[in-house]
């Protein structure tokens, strides 16, 4: 068994009430004058309490206003529309590459399959990469193609003291 990467930091204690709260859900209650959950709000300095009756479907609104406060609008993709894929959670070696640290950070462009929902896409990929060619559309990034008159040109190597790197 490996050992754990870290040792246990426990919380700090609070300096004052209010400032360091947990929340939690008691569920699936049977309804009472109109109410079936109670959210508990406790404060970890005082341990003082407060219990809010509310109902499954205000609770699941308020926790997907929360979630959402930070999240920005997912972007729609077509059948056909070409992408790049990121590589932060691949683990396959790119051929010639001896670190990861030198490995692209997206690759392809690879082509939209099919549409499974609004968060999640199947691509094309090539048989290299060993995935489920299902992902989430934060994994991906649309393709934006040269523009004609740019030419892709090579770099030219560098020549320091008369050799070429």
């Amino acid at each position: 068994m490996q050992p754990l990467a870290k040792k246990l930091l426990p919380h700090l204690i609070p300096e004052k009430a209010w400032t360091h709260i947990s929340a939690n859900f008691i569920m699936k209650l049977p309804l009472a004058q109109g109410y079936n959950l109670i959210l508990v709000v406790v404060d970890i300095f005082t341990k003082m309490a407060h219990f809010v009756p509310t109902t499954e479907r205000t609770s699941r609104k308020r926790l997907k206003q929360y979630a959402d406060r930070e999240r920005g609008e997912v972007e729609e993709y077509r059948v056909g529309n070409l992408v790049l894929l990121s590589t932060k959670d691949l683990k396959y070696q790119m051929v010639g590459r001896c670190t990861e640290k030198f490995t692209e950070c997206f690759v392809g462009p690879y082509k939209v399959k099919a549409i499974i929902s609004s968060n999640a896409i199947e691509l094309e990929l090539p048989s290299m990469i060993k995935i489920h060619p299902v992902v989430n559309v934060s994994r991906v990034w649309r393709y934006k193609s040269q523009v004609e008159e740019q030419k892709k040109e090579a770099p030219q190597p560098v020549v320091i003291e008369g050799k070429e790197e």
